[in-house]
């Protein structure tokens, strides 16, 4: 992990509406904003602040999410299978 003093604090502003959202030295987090009420990402490292629109959780994510679980189930059991046939070899 990088070094950081404790005095070296960065502002972390709303991507939407340009409210001030935190001060943080390293941060990793999902926020609200207060004002426009926008779910937000916010990153903080190595001095570059990072915020964006969190996507994560809306109707067109949850659906992605949906058919890649879908498509990740029906290829468990072939590679299950290669992977028991590789055994045996």
């Amino acid at each position: 992990m990088s070094e950081v003093r404790r005095g070296d604090k960065y502002c972390a502003c709303c991507s939407v509406c340009g409210t001030l959202l935190q001060k943080s030295a390293i941060t990793d987090t999902e926020i609200r904003c207060g004002k426009c009420n926008n779910d937000l990402v916010v990153l903080i490292e190595n001095g570059v602040v990072t915020v964006f629109e969190s996507h994560r959780d809306n109707a067109v994510a949850r659906e992605k999410f949906k058919k890649r679980s879908i498509s990740y189930g029906k290829r468990i059991p072939v590679q299950v299978e290669k992977e028991e046939v590789e055994e045996t070899i």
